[in-house]
């Protein structure tokens, strides 16, 4: 994109009577204020836009990463959670099952339901970018939605 300079303008624009001086400094500290906050302006505007294109669905949210993060070849993918069932164990009275000899007891956390996890395993991603991810997912996500970062290095 190329700069605007505005002062050059200004100075093309400007009668040669009032060129120089004071009263030109002025209209050029006017000129530079109304610039910045125009281009501040176009800015909120073209975040404001992107933001509203995306919303909080899966295949939308797997679209908003890609396009921040790996936006040539499109790896990071997200998908539906899955849910563990614990092992139910029935006693020898209630007639309803099998009675398994051993029960492999697994971490709360285990059962605790993801509705979407989000992998960039097959992305190279700094820890930087990786709080990045966090922030997006936060700011589009549903409330009271959970969800799993899986990296290479949490498999």
């Amino acid at each position: 994109m190329e700069e605007y300079n505005i002062n050059t303008k200004i100075d093309e624009i400007t009668p040669p009577v009032i060129k120089g001086g004071s009263i030109m400094r002025f209209i050029k500290a006017l000129a530079n204020i109304l610039f910045n906050t125009i281009n501040d302006w176009r800015i909120f505007s073209v975040n404001t836009r992107r933001a509203l294109s995306y919303n909080c669905q899966i295949p939308q949210i797997q679209r908003l990463l890609n396009d921040y993060f790996d936006n040539d070849l499109r790896r990071i993918k997200v998908y539906d959670g899955t849910k563990r069932i614990p092992l139910i164990v029935y006693r020898n009275n209630e007639n309803r099952g099998i009675i398994v000899p051993f029960v492999i007891l697994h971490h709360v956390s285990d059962y605790i339901v993801n509705p979407f996890v989000i992998d960039v395993s097959n992305v190279s991603l700094s820890d930087e970018q990786i709080n990045q991810i966090e922030k997006l997912i936060n700011t589009y996500k549903l409330c009271g939605k959970q969800y799993v970062i899986k990296t290479n290095n949490n498999g």
